[in-house]
C-alpha cells in the first residue's frame, strides 16, 4: 500500500462501526444479516462493508447452496486483523 492508500485505509477503519464489524468477523465469517446486529442501518453497513472490501480488510465469500440458494459470508483478512491491532493501539493512547 503506497501513499494515499495508507491514509484511506486508516480513514476507513476509523469510520463509525468499521472496527466493530472487523472485531465481529474475528471470531468467524458472518452473513450481512448477522452483522446488522452491530449496525442497524442497512445503508451504513453496506457502505462500511464495501469500503472494507476495497481496502482488502474483508473478503466476500459466495457459497452456492442447494436449490439455487446463495449464501454470502464476509470474512476477515490478514489486513483486517492488522487493522484491529491498529485500533487497539489507538485506544491505548486515548
Amino acid at each position: 500500500m503506497v501513499g494515499n492508500n495508507k491514509w484511506r485505509f486508516l480513514q476507513e477503519i476509523a469510520r463509525p462501526y468499521a472496527s466493530d464489524i472487523l472485531e465481529a468477523l474475528q471470531s468467524k465469517p458472518m452473513r450481512f444479516t448477522d452483522l446488522k446486529r452491530i449496525c442497524k442501518s442497512q445503508k451504513t453497513l453496506t457502505q462500511r462493508l464495501h469500503a472494507l472490501e476495497d481496502c482488502e480488510a474483508v473478503t466476500k465469500e459466495i457459497h452456492k447452496e442447494k436449490r439455487h440458494k446463495i449464501n454470502v459470508l464476509y470474512a476477515l483478512t490478514q489486513k483486517g486483523e492488522d487493522a484491529i491491532e491498529i485500533v487497539k493501539g489507538v485506544a491505548r493512547i486515548s
